[in-house]
């Protein structure tokens, strides 16, 4: 269970830290001596203390029977970014999906703060643990060399938030069906060709059971469409109806639209699609 760390957590919170990181430590030859500020030497009450009640970072924990055994802060928003700091789960507890249900906590809590871009820091030596981000859509985009340290600190990246990444124009985008209830008429046949200009945005469609349609909407700052559409189908109806898309990017940087709808005519039902952008 993941909830909120608290000022009588800190002294587990610090030994969770320091034990999960002495790992990564053992595994790349650090120590006190040449290595005093890593994560696993350097953690004590005072700094996790001074994130906790005087930056007042968010904080949280997963405890498995009351156990600390998983941990992770984050920097508040600054330009609409967040730093995941101190991701760890205990060396017993790994392998059970504790960390991945940290880090996808972790950008949901990101994204109610208002984050847009979700940023982190890491031994870039550590390539396993690299891929294992980039699992999760992280970026690597770059690397820095301190002399303090015996390790290069990389640098990642992730965007979290519609209203950065739709910056993009739907115009000249070409949109097919995915998946539609069953008392919609587009299907994989039907193919969207969208065009943009402002927060105008516009769509002429055809094929499977439409023969010709055209749609005429509105994008919002955060990259939904609301519009209303028309088409003649196969069966030489004039179908109407109102639409609200909302947009997200797939893994391969594909936009894909969530639609829920209704008819305007005819038995006025409602209904939900998904198309994805070819």
């Amino acid at each position: 269970m993941i909830r909120p760390i608290r000022e009588e957590n800190i002294s587990e919170v610090v030994a969770v830290i320091r034990a999960s990181f002495l790992t990564v430590a053992n595994e790349f030859g650090f120590t006190e001596e040449n290595c005093p500020g890593f994560t696993a030497f350097a953690t004590d009450e005072y700094r996790i203390r001074y994130h906790l009640m005087v930056e007042q970072r968010p904080a949280y924990g997963y405890f498995a029977e009351d156990k600390l055994v998983g941990y992770f802060s984050l920097t508040k928003p600054e330009n609409n970014e967040c730093e995941i700091s101190n991701l760890c789960v205990l060396p017993d507890y790994r392998h059970k999906g504790i960390g991945e249900e940290l880090l996808q906590y972790a950008l949901e809590k990101a994204t109610e703060l208002g984050c847009m871009k979700m940023n982190i820091g890491y031994v870039a030596e550590n390539i396993q643990l690299r891929k294992w981000y980039e699992s999760f859509g992280f970026v690597h985009i770059g690397a820095k060399k301190f002399e303090r340290f015996p390790f290069t600190c990389g640098y990642m990246e992730k965007q979290i938030s519609v209203e950065e990444e739709v910056a993009v124009s739907y115009d000249g985008k070409i949109f097919v069906p995915k998946t539609n209830t069953e008392n919609g008429e587009v299907d994989g046949n039907t193919v969207f060709e969208y065009h943009q200009q402002g927060n105008m945005a516009w769509a002429d469609y055809s094929g499977g059971e439409v023969i010709k349609g055209h749609l005429l909407g509105t994008v919002n700052e955060k990259g939904e469409l609301d519009f209303y559409y028309q088409h003649l189908n196969i069966q030489g109806q004039m179908r109407v109806g109102v639409c609200h898309s909302v947009p997200e990017f797939g893994q391969n940087g594909k936009l894909i639209l969530s639609e829920k709808w209704q008819w305007l005519n005819g038995d006025r039902s409602k209904g939900a699609s998904v198309i994805v952008e070819k």
